[in-house]
């Protein structure tokens, strides 16, 4: 579930539905699944928004429309991080796929370098560098490497084996909050934090 600053002010809870197995994806894959939820965080709210044409790309997909194949067909070499569900200023329903980079060595020094954004009804996917990415998408670090990166700074910033013989003190560990660029520069402060979100949730529904 990913919480989405929705017309500058406010969030909102952005839902997915998913198939309940594969004999009601074969029923229904023609069609896709025909909308997705929208929860108010200040009136808790459940809005269901019908789209025109169904998504036919989601984890609970099978085959070629599978999520995560669908990514890995289309970005081979990719390294990819969190996925999250969100909607762009007209509704439309779009995949987000972090693309992390290794900085140090083959596995360590992870660092978000763009993202892919797939079009989860038509399957369009294009990839942006960091400061390219489109404005209406909330989500591209996931909160726990942030922390981690504010950790090692504190821990590393005077060199690795200082980290070691002098032991310097690591500044505290933030609360790990996730606010967008729009929503610090535009003087809008949510009712409630939003918390650091894990993906796509879903509900199913058939």
């Amino acid at each position: 579930m990913v919480r989405q600053n929705i017309r500058d002010c406010f969030w909102s809870e952005i839902v997915i539905l998913n198939y309940g197995g594969f004999f009601k994806w074969w029923n229904n894959y023609r069609n896709g699944i025909p909308a997705y939820m929208t929860i108010d965080m200040r009136t808790q709210e459940v809005s269901v928004v019908r789209l025109e044409e169904g998504i036919k790309y989601s984890p609970s997909e099978y085959f070629g429309r599978d999520l995560s194949r669908r990514l890995r067909f289309a970005y081979p070499t990719y390294l990819f991080d969190d996925v999250n569900f969100e909607i762009d200023e007209t509704g439309t329903p779009y995949w987000v796929a972090s693309v992390i980079d290794k900085t140090i060595g083959l596995f360590d020094g992870a660092d978000v370098i763009g993202a892919v954004l797939m079009n989860a009804v038509t399957g369009e996917t294009a990839y942006y560098d960091v400061a390219d990415i489109p404005t209406w998408v909330d989500r591209v670090y996931a909160a726990d490497l942030l922390v981690a990166q504010y950790n090692y700074y504190g821990k590393y910033n005077n060199g690795y084996w200082n980290s070691w013989f002098s032991r310097p003190a690591a500044p505290p560990q933030p609360r790990a909050i996730t606010l967008s660029p729009r929503m610090m520069t535009s003087g809008c402060i949510p009712a409630s934090p939003p918390s650091p979100g894990t993906g796509a949730t879903s509900a199913s529904f058939w």
